[in-house]
């Protein structure tokens, strides 16, 4: 994506100090347990398959907290701005520092927050910044005994810790830009922008927002827009509303993933001079829209069916196979891998991905289904409820407002089997909370609670209809009991294991789904499939499952999958009536 306006990547190699007194370097961005050095073995008991207790092995991190430290230089033409330090997120607990003053403490994994020098940084000068990263088994994440009481994901309590995503060293004009929420309609054909401003001046000042939309890199406008002239005191924050018709956009779609830049200023007229840009940034979106009629989920007009996987973004396999797939280094090959299988749509599973992972899969029209850390697993029920609650909802904001913008977000996954299906934790009346404050922050998209049935409004969304561990049983064409009547169906996980020819089982019963009409198709999961670079039988019965267009022999379907897996065709006779 394009550079959010003037700024340095603080990436790189940090100095690190481990709680021990360990001195040494560390990546950044990086977990703990993948960088060398700082992980050790632990033995962890998990369900497999058949829903038998086994122990397995895993990396988790060798130390809890860590003193992250370098120096940096403010830009020379860095003079009379604002400048800002923004980390897109760390885990789980950050106490950040600039020349060993103390300036604030962030919570929650995963969520980007900035930090305001300003004040103690003048253009041209190196100043050190030192951040205190402490991991989700440290209070207020976790209790006295260890226990989360923030959403932290798969075992995040325990594991995955560290500045896991980008960071940066931003300029800003003493009136800014805060924020763009770019709304596309393609009901209305048209555009709406709401600015988040503010202004740092000191000052009251007279400002307009101009914006150039292009498709390419540096403006050659396919559409300008402008806001009226605003008055801001000092200090105050304004949310400004910018709406414009747009008859003729490029579309974005999986076929044509086109993109747009927002290329907006602020102007700001002094007294005798003409109005002079005070602020500039760039935006990334596509032009679309998502909304759903009765049982059906649209997309730009168009009836959308979603098959696809959940990626689990720490690592398929819980750990190593994140740094095979999906790093900005790999993923782009894993989308191959997927898309050659006739993938279209992924779910981040137990957590969200990084914003370089979404970028590129907005230039690649993979669709997306951005899901919470607010993750089923039996730790939770010793948790406090009404503490944990009230940190989820405070968890959601950040976390939405930075994704909205990405055009191959299709839908926001607020939990996962937290209520009513198998945690039984959340009531009804929480998980519907979760999806009205998301839409509160984003209302353009559905929200789905994984696995909780109806209780999120926008889908009804089932997990393991055939019971975990199991196979089919029956004919594939017979389960119209299990999609809603009155809102689309998703079912997000099914058929869990690779025992009893279940790979077979993936492609096959993905028909009877689709055939009856279910949105949301994701076997779990498919990392089988689009993880090797050869294409067997097994895997062409998937890929021909997901075709985009498929023609599927009900009949044939019905003798499940022994003719497929081992050859067993029916012999039919020539003339004959079967």
């Amino acid at each position: 994506a394009p550079a959010l306006r003037e700024q340095l990547s603080l990436n790189g190699i940090w100095n690190f100090t481990t709680e021990t007194g360990e001195k040494t370097t560390i990546p950044v961005p990086e977990f703990w347990d993948a960088a060398p050095g700082f992980t050790k073995k632990v033995q962890r008991e998990f369900e497999n398959d058949r829903g038998e207790k086994v122990t397995r092995e895993v990396t988790v991190p060798s130390t809890s907290t860590g003193i992250y430290e370098r120096e940096m230089k403010i830009p020379e033409t860095w003079k009379d701005k604002i400048i800002k330090i923004e980390f897109e997120g760390i885990n789980h607990i950050a106490d950040v520092y600039l020349n060993e003053k103390f300036l604030l403490k962030h919570v929650g994994g995963w969520t980007p927050f900035k930090v305001d020098i300003t004040n103690l940084a003048k253009a041209g000068e190196t100043v050190k910044l030192k951040v205190v990263v402490k991991g989700g088994n440290h209070p207020p994440v976790s209790d006295e005994n260890g226990i989360p009481q923030w959403p932290v994901g798969w075992y995040g309590h325990e594991s995955r810790w560290g500045i896991i995503f980008d960071t940066w060293l931003r300029a800003y004009g003493t009136v800014y830009i805060e924020d763009a929420f770019i709304q596309t309609s393609w009901r209305k054909k048209d555009i709406t922008i709401d600015y988040d401003l503010v202004n740092q001046s000191g000052e009251k000042q007279e400002v307009q927002i101009k914006g150039e939309i292009s498709a390419k890199e540096e403006p050659e406008a396919d559409l300008i827009i402008s806001s009226e002239r605003i008055i801001l005191t000092p200090g105050e924050k304004r949310t400004i509303r910018v709406r414009s018709p747009w008859n003729n956009p490029q579309l974005w779609s999986p076929e044509n993933p086109v993109l747009y830049n927002l290329f907006s200023s602020v102007m700001i007229k002094e007294r005798y001079k003409k109005a002079e840009s005070i602020d500039n940034e760039i935006r990334r979106f596509g032009f679309r829209e998502i909304w759903i009629e009765g049982t059906e989920l649209l997309f730009n007009g168009h009836r959308l069916n979603l098959r696809g996987t959940s990626i689990n973004t720490h690592g398929q396999g819980y750990n190593s196979g994140r740094y095979r797939y999906i790093s900005p280094e790999t993923w782009n090959h894993t989308i191959d891998r997927l898309q050659l299988m006739n993938i279209q749509c992924v779910r981040f599973h137990q957590q969200p991905a990084s914003a370089r992972i979404i970028d590129i899969a907005d230039e690649r029209g993979l669709l997306v289904i951005e899901e919470s850390p607010m993750y089923a697993r039996d730790y939770i029920l010793k948790s406090n409820n009404e503490v944990y609650f009230r940190n989820a909802l405070t968890w959601l904001k950040p976390w939405i407002r930075d994704r909205r913008n990405h055009p191959s977000v299709i839908m926001w996954s607020s939990e996962n089997e937290i209520g009513r299906d198998w945690l039984k934790w959340f009531s009804d009346k929480q998980i519907k909370t979760l999806a009205d404050s998301i839409r509160a922050v984003d209302p353009t998209r559905p929200v789905i609670a994984e696995g909780d049935f109806d209780v999120g409004d926008d889908f009804y969304s089932d997990h393991y209809p055939e019971g975990v561990g199991k196979t089919v049983k029956g004919s594939i064409y017979s389960w119209d009991t299990l999609v809603s009547k009155t809102k689309p169906t998703g079912i997000g996980e099914f058929l869990f294991g690779r025992t009893d020819g279940k790979e077979w089982w993936h492609g096959t019963w993905c028909r009877g789904l689709r055939y009856i009409n279910v949105s949301q198709i994701m076997p779990y999961t498919l990392d089988w499939s689009w993880s090797v670079d050869t294409v067997a039988p097994v895997h062409e019965n998937l890929k021909n499952s997901f075709a985009p267009v498929a023609l599927f022999d009900k009949d044939y379907d019905d003798l499940g999958i022994e003719a497929l897996r081992n050859n067993k065709y029916p012999e039919i006779k020539t003339g004959e009536i079967v």
